[in-house]
């Protein structure tokens, strides 16, 4: 038995005999939910460790704690506050939303998981909650400055017969300046391969460290900097997803100790507002499928939300946040995009609990005869290049590389909703972003890009009350 598992199930019984008293005596709700999810989790890891023997069994125990340490790290958690077996208690709301979050997704992760895991690099995750992708880019990018990031990959993935081909580097939509990763074993007391990238933007120059980097000729590139930002990128011709969601591959951009000492003068790719490992807590990544739902049928979701109504309760053409909560409903809650000479700030509240759904770009594009459609449909196919100046700013927190999340349908087909034909042709692009679920309190959100083609600008601002 996990040696958590008792003291969690007694701290849950005290909670709902009314027991814990202090600062969480405003939320009785919310902790009463943190301990019934703690005991859930226990009783699932339990549960599968049971059901495996030998290598697999330790392979879940790795597994598992790589995780308790990922979600440490992520909640913002130190030593002191976890040393005590009834840790939970102590800790402020932000913290505890952020365990019970957490939590929950792993709890599902454990609970719907098919078979045990086999060998160490398979480890195990819900697979039916990702999508297939070949390629990841950290959504924080930069055009000017000094930076650096690590990416750290299972050394069983590159090496052995089955290996995975991986390729590192920046990108900056436009191109990808990256290195082929060798299979090399190194030294035997690490497991994973890690690779250090320094990006000078202030002298145009990337360069890589690691065991894995070719060699001191191919270490090195010149950047042809254009307008959009530089992020890190990952490629991967298997499976990237689920190496992504269990660890065994990941970027390190500031929110661990470096494996290398960064170069003089570089910092680290990313520093949240609250010097915490803040950029894994607001947005989801895209090869995630929140509510079951992956990007593309996240948009046509939105569409549906969008365009299911009369036009005079449009929440486009709403100006102060008095429509954002009609035809609300399940898990997704819908924001509204702007155009940009309008100036409009919302204020909207919303329930605990809910995955908001940020439109950074969505642009539907209808026509009256087949001909007409041919133009917007090349650009749809084009996505998401055809979108520029992307952003997402949540509680000062900056997203600009975006292009993960985008969506698109270049077929022109009626625009039929609710038995009305709004346009005989339309499609449609765009870029959905679903956040986490946010903590109670007063929250800001900012977002907007171009379509420099269609001499579009969307820009909008909300000011959101999470109760």
């Amino acid at each position: 038995m996990n040696k958590y598992a008792t003291s969690f199930r007694a701290w849950a019984l005290l909670i709902a005999l009314g027991a814990v008293h202090g600062s969480w005596a405003q939320e009785p709700l919310d902790l009463t939910a943190l301990a019934a999810g703690e005991v859930a989790l226990n009783d699932a890891y339990r549960s599968l460790r049971g059901r495996a023997s030998g290598r697999e069994e330790q392979n879940m125990v790795e597994a598992q704690r790589s995780w308790l340490r990922s979600r440490n790290s992520e909640c913002g958690l130190t030593p002191q506050e976890t040393a005590n077996k009834e840790w939970p208690l102590n800790l402020s709301n932000d913290k505890a939303n952020c365990v019970l979050r957490t939590s929950r997704e792993r709890t599902l992760a454990l609970t719907h998981r098919e078979s045990v895991a086999k060998g160490a690099i398979e480890g195990f995750a819900d697979s039916s909650q990702l999508s297939s992708i070949t390629e990841f880019t950290l959504p924080v990018g930069h055009s000017k400055g000094k930076w650096y990031a690590e990416v750290s990959i299972l050394r069983g993935i590159v090496v052995g017969a089955d290996k995975v081909g991986f390729q590192v580097g920046v990108d900056n939509v436009n191109a990808f300046y990256a290195i082929g990763l060798k299979p090399i074993a190194g030294p035997a007391d690490e497991k994973t391969e890690v690779v250090g990238i320094a990006m000078d933007l202030d002298a145009n120059q990337l360069r890589w460290r690691g065991s894995v980097v070719p060699s001191a000729a191919e270490s090195s590139a010149a950047l042809a900097v254009n307008e959009k930002p530089f992020s890190i990128k990952v490629k991967a011709n298997d499976s990237l997803a689920q190496w992504l969601s269990r660890g065994h591959v990941s970027i390190n951009y500031g929110q661990a100790p470096f494996r290398y000492t960064p170069p003089a003068g570089y910092v680290p790719w990313f520093n949240s507002p609250g010097g915490r490992d803040d950029l894994s807590r607001g947005l989801i990544p895209a090869y995630e499928r929140p509510n079951g739902k992956d990007v593309d049928q996240t948009a046509r979701a939105f569409w549906q939300w969008l365009l299911d109504r009369e036009s005079v309760n449009n929440p486009v053409r709403d100006r102060d946040g008095s429509l954002c909560h009609l035809h609300q409903k399940g898990a997704q809650w819908f924001l509204a995009s702007a155009a940009a000479v309008d100036g409009i700030e919302r204020a909207c509240t919303v329930p605990y609990g809910v995955n908001i759904v940020v439109p950074v770009m969505a642009s539907m594009f209808t026509a009256e005869t087949p001909e007409g459609c041919k133009v917007t449909s090349e650009l749809a196919k084009l996505s998401p290049y055809p979108i520029h100046d992307s952003f997402l700013e949540i509680d000062g927190m900056r997203f600009d590389r975006l292009q993960d999340y985008s969506a698109s349908s270049s077929t022109c087909v009626p625009l039929d909703v609710a038995g009305r034909q709004l346009a005989k042709h339309a499609n449609w692009l765009g870029l959905w972003v679903t956040l986490r679920p946010l903590s109670r309190g007063q929250h800001t959100i900012a977002f907007g890009a171009r379509i420099k083609a269609m001499q579009q600008d969307r820009r909008v601002a909300y000011k959101i009350t999470v109760r």
